[in-house]
């Protein structure tokens, strides 16, 4: 697998540059589907994309410890759909927080989203221990592919 390009914040953002130095690096992913809307061929044929965004306006655990709401759905429903639509990808992979009373209009937002994109779409929850995360969260994955 060649890593091609990533994007990150924050202390993960110095990681992956150490770990990828031959990668593009991007910093937000306005700033990637920016670039992308102004040059679709500046990172060539990507096979797979991958998301985990922290990209939901309320959340569980945000409610738990009483954390103010977040204006970062978009990234969930709308960018990361318009970044799969120019690079064209054969697989997008999403790793999201539970759908939630509050929460769950943007997981089937996205599901809608990547079946408009011609993705088959399946999503399912499971325990971020059995994939591999350092957490035994449950997680919301949805799983696309045009094939």
């Amino acid at each position: 697998i060649e890593i091609v390009a990533f994007c990150e914040v924050g202390k993960p953002f110095l990681l992956c540059k150490k770990m990828f130095p031959d990668s593009k690096a991007f910093y937000s992913l306005e700033g990637v589907v920016g670039m992308l809307r102004r040059n679709p061929k500046m990172l060539g044929k990507v096979d797979k994309l991958r998301f985990t965004l922290p990209c939901q306006d309320v959340t569980l655990l945000k409610l738990l410890n009483k954390y103010g709401t977040t204006k970062t759905a978009h990234l969930f429903t709308n960018l990361q759909g318009e970044l799969a639509d120019i690079i064209n990808a054969d697989t997008v992979f999403n790793k999201m927080v539970l759908p939630t009373p509050e929460n769950k209009h943007n997981h089937a937002q996205a599901v809608k989203m990547d079946q408009d994109l011609g993705y088959f779409a399946q999503s399912t929850v499971a325990n971020g221990a059995y994939y591999g995360n350092p957490t035994s969260h449950d997680r919301w994955l949805l799983l696309c592919s045009k094939h």
